[in-house]
C-alpha cells in the first residue's frame, strides 16, 4: 500500500504531469479574473429593485400620542447601482430612514382634528436625502400613512404585584410590599380612563422560609409610558403558632321579656397567629354570637355559634363547641 501512494506521488511530478497542471492553473486565473471583471461590471449598472427599509418616526406633538399602528417598514421601488443593491442584500443593519411627523402635519390639525393621513409620496425627498445619491425612488408603498392621535394625560395609579409563591411549611405571609406602590402614568386620555392598576409581570416563588424582595418589571401597554419601568417587590414571612382563649357568646336578638340561660356561656376559639403578633392577641378583638331567631324560626334546643369579629391576622379559626344549650325562661 504504502509503494501505491509513492508511485502516485512520483506521477504528479513527472514532466507531462506538470506541464497538464500548469496549463489548467492559468486557465482557471483568467477565469476567475474574467468573472471577475464581468461582476464589477454588471454591479456598476443601474437596475430597478424593490427593498425594505426600516422607518423610524419622531417629533410628534407634545400634547398628543399616536394610537394608531404606524407601519415599521417601507417598500421602497428604486433604481440604483448594483453596489447600492448588493450592499442592502448582505448589509447586516440597516440604520432606519428618520420621518419627521411635525413637517407633516396638515393645517386642519390645528383645528382639533385628531384622524388624517399623510401619503408616504410626500416623504421621497426626506427619504432620498438619507440614502445614497446613487438612488432615485420611484414608488413607494404603503401610499398612505393613517394618523389617529389622541390627547395626552398623565395619571397616578397603583401597582398591582402580580405574584404566585408557595411557603414552606409552619411559615405564613406577613405582608407584601411595593415601592413605589404607585407610579406616574401618561398615554391617551381614553386609555387611562379605564385604568385602576398596573400591574407587574408574573413572578414565582417556591419553597419560601425567609423574606425576599426582588425587582420586578412592570407589565407594558401599548401608547403608555411609565415614570419607571420597575418595582421592588417584597415578601415577608413568619413563623405561625397554634393558640386560644375562652371567648363568652353573646345572645343577640333577645327580647326584654325573656330570660335565656346559655349553656356553655363561653367556648374555646382556637386559631393560627404568627409570631409577631402573638402577644397582641386578646379577647375584645373577638365577638361571637348566638341568635334567638333561630329559636323562633327552626324550634330547635340548640342554638349555632358564630364568630362575628376577629383579628385579621389571625386565621383558621374553629370554636368548639360548634352549639350551646338554653334554658329558656319568662321575667316575673
Amino acid at each position: 500500500m504504502k509503494s501505491d501512494l509513492l508511485r502516485q506521488i512520483r506521477n504528479l511530478f513527472k514532466e507531462d504531469n506538470i506541464r497538464l497542471n500548469k496549463r489548467f492553473l492559468i486557465f482557471f486565473f483568467f477565469l476567475l479574473l474574467s468573472t471577475t471583471i464581468w461582476f464589477l461590471n454588471a454591479l456598476d449598472k443601474t437596475y430597478i429593485a424593490e427593498i425594505s427599509y426600516p422607518v423610524a418616526y419622531y417629533n410628534f406633538p407634545s400634547n398628543r400620542t399616536e394610537t394608531n399602528d404606524l407601519p415599521s417598514y417601507f417598500t421602497l421601488r428604486v433604481e440604483a447601482s448594483g453596489y447600492f443593491l448588493l450592499k442592502q442584500k448582505i448589509g447586516n443593519s440597516v440604520y432606519p430612514i428618520q420621518i419627521n411627523i411635525s413637517k407633516y402635519l396638515p393645517e386642519i390639525y390645528l383645528t382639533d382634528t385628531s384622524k388624517f393621513f399623510i401619503r408616504t409620496s410626500s416623504f421621497l425627498g426626506e427619504i432620498e436625502n438619507q440614502l445614497s445619491e446613487q438612488v432615485k425612488i420611484i414608488e413607494i408603498n404603503p401610499e398612505s400613512i393613517n394618523f389617529i392621535f389622541a390627547e395626552k394625560s398623565t395619571k397616578i395609579i397603583k401597582v398591582y404585584p402580580k405574584i404566585k409563591y408557595k411557603l414552606k411549611r409552619q411559615f405564613i405571609e406577613k405582608n407584601i410590599k411595593v415601592v413605589p406602590s404607585k407610579i406616574i402614568v401618561s398615554g391617551p386620555i381614553n386609555i387611562l380612563d379605564t385604568l385602576t392598576q398596573i400591574p407587574t409581570i408574573l413572578s414565582n416563588f417556591e419553597n419560601l422560609s425567609n423574606s425576599i424582595s426582588q425587582e420586578i418589571p412592570l407589565k407594558s401597554f401599548k401608547y403608555l409610558t411609565y415614570s419607571t419601568n420597575k418595582v421592588f417587590v417584597t415578601i415577608n414571612i413568619e413563623k405561625f403558632t397554634e393558640s386560644s382563649i375562652d371567648i363568652p357568646v353573646i345572645l343577640i336578638n333577645k327580647p326584654d321579656s325573656i330570660n335565656i340561660q346559655l349553656n356553655p356561656e363561653k367556648i374555646k376559639l382556637k386559631f393560627y397567629v404568627g409570631l409577631s403578633n402573638f402577644k397582641h392577641v386578646n379577647r375584645a378583638q373577638f365577638r361571637v354570637v348566638a341568635d334567638y331567631n333561630e329559636i323562633i324560626k327552626n324550634n330547635t334546643n340548640k342554638l349555632s355559634v358564630v364568630i362575628k369579629e376577629f383579628p385579621a391576622y389571625v386565621f383558621n379559626l374553629n370554636c368548639n363547641p360548634l352549639t350551646v344549650n338554653y334554658i329558656k325562661r319568662s321575667k316575673k
